[in-house]
């Protein structure tokens, strides 16, 4: 009886190897972490610090810390976007800095990154309301992890009025 009992044990064992992937890699999905406090500043010239949720008039700049976090990754793409008609978007990224490529146009708040050069970064994104209502901007950082987890997104609204 002892002897089979350690016959299935073992049957149950290499079974459970057979099964198991052999691949130790760690995968994760890119994070874009936002700052919980942004800088606004009115047409004015006036700025304050606000939150997320705040409301805003047509013509405030608001600036927004972004971590962008490939983890074991490097980073490919980032890319912020929304009705281009409503909300003018922009990235914080000096020539100086590089690990993006040509194609990259921080001005229009779109980021190629330098094959494998990128890890995680820092960047600000500044938007513009130009028109009221409530206007969604989304936020798109892909890495060079495996299908489903190269992907990250983050998406939330704006409510904006007239001054």
């Amino acid at each position: 009886m002892r002897i089979r009992k350690f016959l299935f044990v073992i049957m149950f064992a290499a079974i459970g190897f057979a099964v198991v992937s052999c691949d130790m890699t760690t995968v994760i999905s890119p994070r874009i972490d936002v700052s919980r406090q942004l800088v606004r500043t009115n047409l004015s010239g006036v700025c304050d610090t606000i939150m997320l949720d705040d409301s805003l008039n047509i013509g405030d700049t608001v600036r927004m810390g972004l971590l962008l976090n490939g983890y074991y990754d490097p980073l490919v793409s980032f890319v912020a976007s929304a009705d281009e008609s409503k909300v003018h978007l922009s990235l914080n990224w000096p020539d100086t800095l590089g690990g993006i490529t040509p194609e990259s146009d921080p001005a229009h708040a779109k980021l190629i990154f330098i094959p494998d050069s990128v890890s995680a970064c820092l960047t600000t994104l500044s938007y513009v309301p130009v028109e009221a209502g409530s206007h969604q901007i989304n936020l798109t950082l892909t890495s060079s992890a495996k299908a489903p987890y190269s992907q990250g997104a983050l998406q939330f609204n704006i409510a904006v009025r007239k001054p």
